[in-house]
């Protein structure tokens, strides 16, 4: 018997996209991978699937549907901030692709707590301190908005008390504010337009 050159082998990779198990800093429920504070980068290494066809192996891509133009072949140290990745069975019998599974690497964002109990602040005047943002960041870089994707929000905060402009992170202690001391938390999120809204949070405390 003779082979017809003309005939290609069915695609093992199939019509399902990739089921991704759990790893470390990768939620399957969601398909998001976040890159933790202190760290720049993503590594997706250790992310498998559950429901990998025989003969075919996970492949990561950058774009969709997937390719080989589009291909990451190393994907240990993934930088840049939030963005899109996609996850894809390759056939390399037949040469293809199955449909892609995205997941969504989320930049680090970092709030660290402040401090400002020794500055002495008079019931009746009030005061204005400094950025809560100083020694905030996001993606490395120190938080800036509206430069930087972050939307503020409060968490646990007595807006009578003091309120924070959200652009600059100024905090302002109102002159009607009861002597005392007081801790509040807030929150920064990433706002990215790869972003899910709420979903990359990280939450200080704040004294006064």
């Amino acid at each position: 018997s003779t082979l017809d050159p003309n005939c290609t082998p069915p695609c093992v990779a199939g019509a399902t996209s990739p089921i991704l198990n759990a790893a470390t800093n990768f939620v399957p429920t969601n398909n998001a991978y976040s890159i933790p504070c202190g760290s720049l980068t993503a590594n997706l290494s250790g992310i498998n699937s559950s429901n990998t066809p025989a003969n075919t192996v996970l492949t990561w891509h950058n774009a969709t549907s997937a390719t080989d133009a589009n291909k990451v072949n190393t994907v240990n140290a993934i930088s840049g901030a939030t963005l899109k990745f996609y996850a894809a069975f390759y056939d390399g019998l037949a040469g293809c692709y199955s449909p892609t599974t995205e997941i969504t690497i989320y930049g680090p964002i970092c709030a660290v707590d402040d401090n400002y109990s020794a500055t002495s602040i008079v019931e009746g005047i009030g005061a204005t301190l400094p950025s809560i943002y100083t020694n905030d960041s996001y993606n490395g870089a120190t938080v800036s908005p509206p430069t930087t994707p972050i939307t503020f929000n409060y968490e646990t905060w007595n807006t009578n008390v003091a309120t924070v402009d959200s652009t600059t992170g100024i905090i302002t202690v109102l002159p009607g504010a009861t002597a005392g001391n007081y801790e509040f938390y807030y929150k920064i999120c990433d706002a990215d337009a790869d972003a899910v809204p709420n979903s990359n949070c990280t939450i200080a405390k704040v004294t006064i």
